[in-house]
């Protein structure tokens, strides 16, 4: 039996439910018009990581925030949760084509 996740799936999450997400392709827009504004490219990039380490870091902030209870008889602390969250974010953003 799989359990649920302890956050609601019907949470609004700004980085994935709105266009901001579309920042995270900005690199690909840059990456496109290199050879017609090669100057964009650069401004792309951070543009896209930005937008990448701000969705993990809401998302250690929003473990952190929350109140101090333990999910699915979980011995792991806040912290420890928070760290795991930000890098699962991290790493899943670095995936994303």
């Amino acid at each position: 039996m799989i359990l649920p996740t302890p956050q609601a799936d019907n949470v609004y999450n700004v980085f994935r439910d709105s266009p901001l997400r579309y920042c995270g392709y900005a690199n690909e827009v840059g990456e496109s018009f290199r050879y017609q504004y090669p100057k964009l490219v650069t401004p792309s990039y951070i543009v896209a990581f930005g937008y990448c380490l701000a969705d993990a870091a809401s998302t250690g902030y929003a473990i952190i925030s929350q109140e101090d209870i333990k999910f699915n008889n979980s011995t792991r602390s806040k912290e420890t949760r928070a760290a795991i969250a930000t890098f699962d974010t991290l790493l899943w953003q670095s995936e994303t084509p």
